[in-house]
């Protein structure tokens, strides 16, 4: 039974994980826009270099975020199953 709780208890903190990793993605994709924006605006090709330096970064932080996510979610449903086997045996 107790092995049931912590299983719970895990599974939740990573859920709550994977919802921050949601909002910042969100974020991101925020940001994302912003620099596009500026991308639009840019005078020079110095400007235009520094807005592709900033989308790669944010781009490979949603990827990084991302594959955080994807991970969560796989161990996620692990514990699930986990638990399901549990009350199979109980």
């Amino acid at each position: 039974m107790n092995k049931l709780f912590i299983l719970g208890a895990r599974m939740r903190n990573k859920a709550d994980k994977v919802v921050e990793l949601e909002e910042s993605i969100k974020e991101l994709n925020k940001r994302s826009e912003l620099e596009a924006k500026k991308l639009e605006q840019a005078g020079t090709d110095e400007e235009v270099s520094a807005v592709e330096k900033n989308l790669e970064d944010i781009q490979k932080e949603s990827d990084e975020k991302e594959a955080e996510k994807e991970q969560l979610e796989n161990e996620i449903e692990d514990l699930k199953n986990q638990v399901e086997e549990l009350n199979r045996k109980a």
